[in-house]
């Protein structure tokens, strides 16, 4: 069930926000960075973060679950206003994905 949720809301992500070039579950993709790193930018990763669950009788339950989506761009541009404009806009890139999110 977790996944068919995961699953649906990387589906809506790839549907509404397509300069999003990689959306998967978060298994640590960003957490030892290097030269490569396994994923393309800008990315969105998924990771659920609890659940709690209520029985209600005759073997149904609800619940409410937390799921974060972790947005990450790769800046190779510079934001400083002292740059050419060409830099910062591209800098900016990110700000437009996370207004579509």
């Amino acid at each position: 069930m977790i996944n068919d949720i995961l699953t649906a809301i990387a589906k809506r992500l790839g549907a509404q926000v397509p300069e999003l070039k990689y959306i998967d579950e978060d298994w640590g993709q960003l957490d030892s960075y290097s030269d490569n790193p396994p994923t393309k930018f800008p990315c969105a990763l998924l990771e659920m973060q609890s659940a709690q669950w209520r029985n209600q009788g005759n073997k149904t339950q609800d619940g409410t679950i937390n799921i974060s989506i972790r947005i990450a761009s790769l800046r190779l541009s510079n934001t400083n206003p002292k740059a050419p404009e060409p830099q910062r806009l591209l800098a900016a890139n990110i700000w437009v994905v996370l207004e579509n999110t």
